[in-house]
């Protein structure tokens, strides 16, 4: 009830009263005499009653906005509850964490004796996997349960968060050094060797925990719980399971963005070269064509492929590169073909995810009209990392480059452990035998063995023999004797701009 209510409830039981009291009064009382009492009466009666409503629309006022205040406050603390615990866990959330991180470091900074804590992030391995192969639902229940777990390794003033999604942290106060970290982060670890059960199923749920150490490793809520996320990272990354955090982990996480940066500049105002490495026939020291390799030249030489493709390969990039590569070594090889008279083979290396992405055969498709070389020049050299999870997807994209002209290469044979089956499922043409066997041949009866193993069962299913790694002529001069058909390596020629790759083409090694 609103105070203009109240007002308009007297206002019209006052007037009722005024106009109707006067009549009844006149009707009732006959005498004069007796009329000017009642008056009277009349205007006490009227004191009293107009009171009493007073008093009782007050009231029904001081409830109604009682009953508002309280229902306020009840959803004051609703929102309150809402922005800092999680729904599902019913922990303090990420916000309720940085709160509670902020006012401890305040704490601390405020004495004079200086206080240490620790935060350990930990995070559940192979949480994803569960989300994606049994539902969302099962996944809740399983964070609920990892939420309880650690709840039971609490004592005294630590602090359980959830940071969100498979991530907690526990901020543990006044603990005494680095060795009092490791075994509570150990005792995390071991606690999750048991099983989780959920509706009547054992899930093996594994964690990883990265630490950092108030003061050492940092004195704002921000800076900790970067630094803890860092060893996180390394520990989920490179193991063990439990990190403490090192200056070096920033200076690697600031190298890997520095590339993330750089390589996409370098793509968009085309910094990235083409190298090629010739391979050569054994026999006749012939050039038979090249491996494509792409290089990033910067202020002290080149950066490292080994660093620079990871980083393409988890931002999207590799599909940009890996079309620029495609080109640029289509248009070199056409034109070089043209000037020798002779139809030059070019291979060229294709990432595991870049064939995953499935654009493989449109950027081939425009490499070769663009540069008009003829489709069978083209070797796509793979390894047996594209058939890691999309076995049939992969074979339905070898299958569609075959069917362009395109040729088919198995990259470093004798590494993995199911390539034999892949040589034999899919239409390769040629087998690229490892370095390491290449180098090794001469030196170990066991590479000889498995080098000489690997080309008699090349020519048994007809496949051109590639060997890499060619050091020496001592290595040149056995691979000649097996017959293996065509030898790369720095012996014969290093990687080269395609300016001196021109130059080297009409020399023979022999």
């Amino acid at each position: 009830m609103t105070p203009l209510r109240v007002a308009l409830v007297y206002f019209i039981s006052a007037l009722m009263w005024i106009i109707f009291s006067d009549n009844l009064l006149h009707f009732l009382v006959e005498r004069p005499d007796y009329l000017l009492r009642y008056q009277s009466l009349k205007g006490i009666a009227f004191v009293l009653l107009s009171s009493g409503l007073v008093y009782w629309l007050a009231v029904r006022l001081h409830k109604a906005l009682s009953r508002e205040m309280h229902s306020r406050k009840s959803h004051l603390n609703q929102l309150r509850r809402k922005a800092y615990t999680d729904d599902l866990t019913g922990l303090p959330n990420r916000r309720m964490g940085l709160r509670s991180l902020r006012r401890l470091l305040h704490l601390h900074q405020q004495k004079e004796v200086p206080v240490f804590f620790g935060l350990l992030f930990i995070d559940l391995d192979n949480f994803k996997h569960i989300n994606d192969t049994l539902g969302h639902s099962i996944g809740d229940k399983v964070i609920v349960a990892a939420a309880r777990r650690l709840e039971g390794c609490l004592q005294f003033d630590e602090i359980l968060i959830r940071h969100g999604g498979d991530e907690f942290i526990i901020i543990l106060n006044q603990v005494n050094g680095r060795e009092c970290l490791e075994s509570y982060g150990k005792r995390i670890l071991d606690m999750f060797n048991d099983p989780i059960v959920v509706d009547g199923m054992s899930l093996l749920v594994s964690a990883s925990i990265g630490i950092t150490r108030y003061p050492e490793d940092g004195t704002s809520s921000t800076i900790l719980m970067r630094n803890a996320d860092l060893a996180l990272h390394f520990s989920k990354k490179y193991k063990p399971a439990l990190r403490f955090y090192d200056e070096t982990m920033s200076a690697s996480f600031r190298y890997r963005f520095d590339l993330e940066q750089g390589l996409r500049k370098a793509l968009i105002d085309s910094e990235l070269q083409v190298y090629y490495q010739p391979f050569y026939a054994p026999g006749s020291g012939e050039l038979v064509g090249a491996e494509a390799l792409v290089r990033w030249p910067d202020k002290t030489g080149f950066v490292s492929p080994a660093d620079f493709i990871p980083v393409a390969e988890s931002t999207g990039q590799i599909r940009a590169l890996g079309a620029l590569v495609l080109k640029r070594a289509c248009c070199d090889t056409r034109l070089l073909s043209e000037q020798l008279g002779k139809k030059l083979v070019i291979a060229v290396n294709v990432s595991p995810v870049q064939f995953a992405s499935n654009d493989i055969i449109a950027d081939l498709q425009e490499a070769i009209n663009i540069s008009g070389i003829d489709a069978t020049q083209v070797v796509l050299e793979i390894t047996e990392g594209v058939f890691i999870g999309q076995i049939a997807g992969a074979a339905r994209l070898l299958e569609e480059v075959v069917a362009m002209g395109v040729r088919l290469s198995m990259d470093d044979f004798g590494q993995g452990y199911s390539s034999l089956s892949y040589l034999r499922m899919h239409p390769f043409s040629f087998l690229k035998i490892d370095k390491l066997f290449i180098q090794g041949m001469v030196q170990s009866p066991q590479d000889y063995a498995l080098v000489q193993a690997s080309v008699a069962m090349a020519q048994a299913l007809q496949l051109g023999i590639v060997a890499e790694g060619v050091e020496t002529r001592e290595q040149l001069e056995m691979l000649e004797s097996l017959s293996v058909d065509y030898a790369q390596g720095f012996y014969l020629a290093r990687p080269m701009a395609f300016d001196e790759y021109q130059k080297v083409a009409n020399i023979k090694h022999v």
